[in-house]
């Protein structure tokens, strides 16, 4: 009789022990994966404040079009390399892109005399910002393929007496820190037209865009009412 209930106390303790082991188990792989999470949370955050922020102040274009500068601000905490400007043509109803040129953006200073040299970098350091780009349309921002032409003629040859207006999306392409290639778009469309002389204006309207009515002020609901008719 006592032999048989400490066989049946030892084989209770056993599935107890078994039981035990198999909950701690379970409670390590849970805390294991919290702390793997935690610890990815972690690098995510990293990468994203090492992460480029991209920002056109100022687009002109210069000497009928030949050259295009650009103010370009770097907002975030990681480097921008190969800077490359892409501008797509849009009609004035949305449909498009049509055409589109691109090339790469190279630094620029003005000197004493008043000329502007171009440097060989095409990057933006961490915050800084009115950084001026330069392009040369005739020989750098070119239309793919194996006809190439500069910025100026495709949007000379685009806008005519059945096409005055055209609108122009500006795209910066860049290279960030981990080799990934990324892309800002400007908050802003180039209006351009042909009246007999070629013209351009920086506009707020975007064709391209579904929410071009949430540029201007409306009447909403007020906050305050919105919390009451929660509270009611």
């Amino acid at each position: 009789m006592l032999s048989q209930m400490v066989s049946g106390v030892l084989e209770n303790a056993e599935i107890i022990q078994a039981f035990g082991s198999l909950f701690l188990t379970s409670m390590l792989v849970v805390l294991y994966y919290k702390q793997k999470r935690i610890m990815e949370n972690q690098q995510e955050l990293m990468r994203y404040e090492q992460e480029p922020t991209l920002e056109i102040e100022k687009l002109v274009f210069m000497d009928d079009w030949h050259t295009i500068e650009i103010l370009l601000s770097n907002y975030g905490g990681g480097a921008a390399t190969s800077l490359t400007l892409r501008l797509e043509f849009y009609e004035l109803d949305g449909s498009g892109p049509i055409r589109a040129v691109g090339g790469k953006i190279r630094r620029a200073k003005t000197q004493s005399d008043g000329s502007t040299v171009k440097s060989q970098s095409s990057s933006i350091r961490p915050n800084e910002t009115d950084v001026r780009f330069s392009a040369n349309s005739a020989t750098i921002i070119r239309n793919p393929g194996p006809k190439s032409k500069s910025f100026a003629r495709v949007a000379f040859e685009e806008l005519d007496s059945s096409r005055p207006i055209l609108y122009a999306k500006p795209i910066i392409q860049y290279t960030t820190k981990y080799e990934e290639v990324d892309t800002y778009t400007a908050d802003f469309s180039i209006k351009m037209t042909n009246d007999g002389e070629m013209d351009e204006e920086i506009m707020e309207f975007l064709p391209w865009s579904d929410q071009n009515d949430e540029q201007h002020f409306t009447e909403i609901k007020p906050v305050e009412n919105e919390e009451k008719t929660k509270s009611n």
